[in-house]
């Protein structure tokens, strides 16, 4: 008998798969699988979002411009520094379909996409486990020395997913720099970020000619069925990213609530106080 397997490249819970071979209503789930803010989306947002049904008939922005402004203003950056997607997924597949790496290193504990990507595109990957017994903390000697090697790319996920180990600005833009010294690029997922925003690497990226960093508006803002990510880096490397995205990849609702969900304080800030009181932290 020949048997067809095919693995499962997925990541997140299906809720929708649950519900239809059980018979039951997909939001009565409750999905542990995937950390997203139990507080849901912010009030704004699904207020706004309901005022907006009637302007779906419509296009939405080609470049998601209105969004891209709103994080700006948020991150006290430029707009030419961001780009805005369809979740940080499609950047993380557009990364390696626009700079072509031949070899990259994943620091390992990782988010499975990274891989699936590079793989995808007939990229070599280099392990770099971070081990239990350093507490997951990458020992940059050892990845220095893998990256001086040969090597690409470069992935690091900070926060880091799903260990939690959160490395210092400094330490990051060390590792950006010792990869400047090899001609890779560093490419920080930074989904986890809200949460310990001071150590973001976002400012550096803005400047640094050799540094992505990947955000997204599903976790703290609970936004992941909305699908919006996106990309600081400097102006040069977001340009090739605006060279490859498709049009209209940001859709109207996502643009509108990742704008009211930027702008309301109260969200942020009760987000921010349930984790503190609920003894949680990055």
């Amino acid at each position: 008998m020949r048997v067809n397997i095919c693995m499962n490249k997925t990541h997140g819970g299906n809720i929708w798969k649950i519900a239809k071979e059980n018979s039951f209503k997909p939001e009565d789930i409750i999905d542990f699988s995937a950390s997203i803010n139990p507080l849901g989306l912010s009030p704004d947002a699904r207020r706004r979002m309901m005022e907006s049904v009637s302007i779906l008939g419509h296009y939405p922005e080609p470049c998601a411009d209105m969004i891209r402004q709103g994080l700006a203003r948020f991150h006290n950056l430029s707009s030419e520094n961001i780009i805005a997607g369809n979740g940080s997924t499609e950047f993380i597949h557009l990364i390696p379909q626009i700079f072509k790496p031949k070899r990259a290193i994943i620091v390992e504990p990782a988010f499975s996409e990274y891989r699936n990507a590079l793989e995808l595109c007939g990229c070599e990957i280099k392990d770099f486990m971070a081990h239990e017994d350093e507490g997951f903390i990458p020992d940059v000697k050892r990845l220095y020395s893998a990256v001086r090697a040969g090597c690409d790319m470069v992935y690091l996920c900070n926060p880091a997913n799903p260990t939690g180990v959160l490395l210092q600005k400094k330490d990051v833009v060390e590792m950006a720099k010792e990869c400047s010294r090899s001609s890779a690029v560093l490419v920080v997922d930074e989904a986890f970020m809200d949460f310990a925003e001071d150590e973001s690497v976002k400012r550096e990226a803005a400047h640094l000619d050799n540094l992505i960093v990947i955000r997204s508006m599903t976790k703290f803002f609970g936004m992941a069925g909305l699908r919006l990510g996106y990309i600081i880096s400097n102006k040069k490397l977001v340009k090739r990213f605006e060279d490859f995205k498709p049009p209209w990849s940001v859709n109207t609702l996502a643009i509108i609530a990742g704008i009211e969900s930027l702008q309301d304080a109260d969200f942020i800030m009760a987000t921010t106080r349930w984790f503190e009181e609920e003894g949680i932290s990055v």
